[in-house]
């Protein structure tokens, strides 16, 4: 495990459920971590459909390859139903050498901060088999943080007139005014979870789920 990489994920359940359908997980190698979240939907099998595909990609990033070829492994064995995958994935990894790789299938934006400042991210797109993902790659500098979330999160401001433009404005600014060097990722987690659980009313209709990478160079200890 690197210590050049602080990371967390976590997923909840929605409301009056005990499992959730969401599987957010973190893939540690000697000099890099990979956080994968997984939305499969709500139901029992959208449960199972989603713990089955970070499996997936846990199995497929123990072998020695690099982290494209093993989302593109993984993507390009998905279940389809009906001409489309069922479900939804975002993998991001941060190396101790400063490098980071992003990728995406029908999940929400990733907010990219650096200095406490939300940047751009530019995605190129990739077909994998039955489906087209998005990739970008990143260089990275001392504390740069990346924040990744589900459905749940995403559309936790819905139905709130105080919350419109939750996930593409109040969202990024929340995490902008939540950021200081000194704050570790498990508790960047911590808060958007809460503030999403407390947008619905701690009834979230949706299960929850949040991943952080922050960056820490190597010479910071």
């Amino acid at each position: 495990m690197t210590r050049a990489i602080d990371a967390c994920a976590q997923s909840t359940a929605r409301f009056g459920e005990n499992q959730s359908g969401d599987a957010a997980r973190l893939f540690y190698g000697q000099d890099r971590v990979t956080a994968v979240l997984v939305g499969g939907g709500e139901t029992m099998s959208g449960c199972v459909l989603s713990g089955m595909v970070a499996s997936m990609f846990g199995s497929a990033l123990s072998h020695p390859v690099a982290v494209d070829e093993a989302v593109a492994a993984v993507a390009g064995m998905l279940p389809t139903s009906d001409g489309r995958v069922p479900v939804r994935f975002t993998v991001a990894q941060m190396c101790a050498d400063g490098t980071a790789y992003l990728a995406r299938l029908a999940m929400p934006r990733v907010v990219f901060l650096r200095r406490g400042q939300v940047l751009p991210l530019v995605f190129t797109p990739l077909r994998c088999g039955p489906a087209v993902l998005e990739e970008a790659r990143l260089r990275l500098k001392s504390r740069d943080t990346l924040v990744c979330f589900g459905q749940g999160v995403a559309q936790a401001g819905e139905g709130a007139p105080y919350a419109a433009g939750w996930e593409d404005v109040l969202l990024p600014a929340y995490l902008q005014a939540a950021y200081a060097p000194s704050v570790p990722a498990g508790k960047l987690v911590e808060l958007l979870l809460g503030v999403s659980r407390s947008l619905c009313g701690e009834k979230p209709r949706s299960d929850l789920s949040a991943a952080v990478l922050r960056y820490r160079a190597v010479r910071e200890g």
